[in-house]
């Protein structure tokens, strides 16, 4: 818990720092870079951490083909489809995590830094929040690419936003919710309601 108390302190200080203009906006990003990498490696590095730790790392090692992670129904595909990957090529747990991770952190570095306007500020708060994802798993993923469709449908590129709430969905089938939501509620519209709500009751289904 020191520990935690001692980082979240170093980067509440930056965040401060940040909003005070102390910390030149120009060096923001590389910050934030410089702050990712360790969380992105201490993430694929743990091991033995979460009431269900046993049950993943088993779950991993028993998807070795497509026909099995077709058959499963714990993990969404995103999750399923990178262990037949891994499995393939003899990999382990480690390059498991480290291949979501990867995508995990280089999507949240990414949105956040063209969708904060003070970067350091998002890091801190997600600290705080969960760690900034540290101890990662599938929902997480989701929550990062339903952040991304949510900042490309604001802007009306919808192709982008598209791909991100289908990555969202791949990982988890819950993502649906909020991405409907979104949809539905940003730019009211019956035949939005319509076309959401018939997708939504076919892929239930």
């Amino acid at each position: 818990m020191t520990l935690y108390l001692a980082i979240a302190g170093l980067l509440f200080l930056l965040a401060f720092a940040r909003l005070c203009g102390a910390v030149d906006a120009r060096y923001e990003r590389a910050l934030v870079l410089w702050l990712t990498l360790p969380a992105l490696a201490l993430s694929c590095l743990r091991w033995e951490t979460g009431t269900d730790w046993a049950s993943y790392i088993e779950f991993f090692r028993n998807i070795t083909t497509i026909a099995e992670a077709k058959a499963q129904n714990w993990w969404g595909p995103g999750y399923a489809y990178l262990a037949v990957l891994v499995n393939s090529v003899g990999a382990s747990y480690t390059v498991f995590l480290l291949v979501i991770a990867l995508l995990l952190f280089g999507a949240k570095l990414l949105f956040i830094s063209r969708a904060c306007a003070a970067p350091l500020v998002a890091v801190f708060v997600l600290f705080c929040g969960n760690f900034y994802d540290i101890y990662f798993v599938r929902q997480d993923v989701a929550v990062i690419f339903f952040f991304g469709f949510v900042y490309y449908y604001f802007h009306r590129r919808h192709m982008a936003a598209s791909c991100a709430a289908v990555v969202a969905l791949a990982f988890h089938y819950s993502a649906v919710v909020p991405i409907a939501l979104v949809i539905l509620l940003v730019r009211f519209d019956w035949k939005k309601i319509i076309v959401v709500g018939t997708f939504s009751v076919v892929l239930g289904y």
